[in-house]
């Protein structure tokens, strides 16, 4: 199942119906670009996903999201981004990228840890304008390079400006909006049916500099063995 996202900056926040399933904007950035909480107010039925496009990604607590793309954050900023939401107990951190910055995002987090250290924990927001509404949803759940995608945004005032705007008479042009299609588990709104659990397994660790007492730890289920 799938539903349907808006993002935009904040200047064009009154573009968005209300009735939007689901939005998203910016918590980080200067003039036009950021929300204000009374932007956010104006859709207390609607999903919230947060975005922090700061280039040194200054943001991983106040956000859901770090956007790698020119002139916001960069695959060298993402390791530690996701290590502090990881140290904090944060479920999941969401990279918002396009093709071709997934590689080089997957990459540094390869470089800044041990193997598997992010599996199951790092998901993509894909931005590919060269799909149509179908095309993208068919790629909910699939992975690119080994990330989870949980939402491809699809449409773009340039890509697809007569694009109708959910719930609303003006075109993505007229509104300067985006679209997504997103896993509907994916900050969905509220009221809306819990996100699948994640399935854990139980593991024992043994310290060995020095010596310790086995303790039992829980993961998700299916990642790596540690070494």
């Amino acid at each position: 199942m799938t539903t349907t996202m808006i993002d935009t900056v904040g200047a064009n926040v009154s573009s968005i119906p209300v009735t939007a399933e689901k939005v998203a904007g910016y918590v980080t950035g200067s003039g036009v670009v950021p929300w204000t909480a009374a932007d956010w107010a104006r859709f207390p039925h609607s999903g919230w996903v947060r975005i922090d496009q700061s280039p040194d990604a200054h943001a991983p607590m106040f956000s859901d999201v770090l956007d790698v793309e020119n002139l916001a954050a960069t695959p060298k900023t993402v390791p530690g981004w996701v290590k502090t939401r990881m140290d904090a107990g944060k479920p999941f951190s969401d990279i918002y990228a396009s093709r071709s910055i997934v590689g080089p995002v997957v990459a540094a987090l390869k470089a800044a840890g041990p193997a598997g250290w992010y599996d199951r924990h790092v998901r993509l927001w894909l931005a590919d304008w060269n799909l149509s509404h179908n095309d993208a949803a068919a790629l909910i759940g699939t992975r690119l390079d080994g990330l989870l995608i949980v939402a491809v945004q699809w449409a773009s005032p340039s890509s697809n400006p007569d694009t109708p705007l959910p719930g609303s008479h003006l075109t993505l042009r007229q509104a300067n909006c985006d679209l997504s299609v997103t896993a509907d588990y994916w900050h969905a709104p509220p009221g809306a049916p819990p996100a699948p659990p994640v399935e854990t397994e139980e593991a024992y660790l043994v310290p060995i500099h020095p010596v310790g007492v086995p303790y039992k730890v829980t993961r998700p289920a299916g990642t790596r063995p540690w070494t």
